[in-house]
């Protein structure tokens, strides 16, 4: 078994047991899986793409984790959606679990207040603009119900 760090929506940390990479899908509910590497080598972070259509929302803590891991700058780190796992590899690139050292690693590991201020505000300008989408997707499909094609 493979321990791994799963990051939910609900901002909630979980360590899970998984079988073989395959599993990572199952935790981040999607079959079409991306993954970025922290700056030390030492995680990599399992999400679904943002470009796919219905992805979904930004996972706040993931996001602030994966700056913290990163040389990225507050502005430029991508913000990852959906559920996130967080696992290691080995020198070849297989899937190794994260031992007890690496949570506490990862955990201890902060952001700056402005950094964190700065990633605040990039996921509230996101989810508002996520709002308004909605919003004009529910006025047009009510629209045409209406008022027909």
């Amino acid at each position: 078994m493979i321990k791994v760090l799963h990051a939910s929506l609900s901002d909630r940390l979980y360590i899970a047991s998984i079988d073989a990479a395959d599993d990572i899908a199952a935790l981040v509910c999607d079959t079409h899986l991306e993954s970025l590497t922290s700056s030390d080598g030492l995680f990599d972070f399992w999400f679904t793409p943002s470009i796919r259509a219905g992805h979904h929302r930004v996972n706040r803590r993931a996001s602030a984790m994966f700056l913290a891991h990163t040389r990225l700058g507050a502005r430029t780190a991508p913000l990852l959606r959906g559920n996130v796992v967080v696992a290691s590899h080995d020198a070849s690139g297989n899937l190794l679990g994260l031992t007890q050292g690496q949570f506490d690693h990862f955990l201890d590991t902060g952001v700056s207040g402005r950094a964190r201020r700065i990633l605040a505000r990039r996921c509230d300008r996101e989810e508002e603009s996520e709002r308004r989408r909605a919003h004009a997707n529910e006025h047009a499909v009510l629209e045409g119900w209406l008022y027909g094609p």
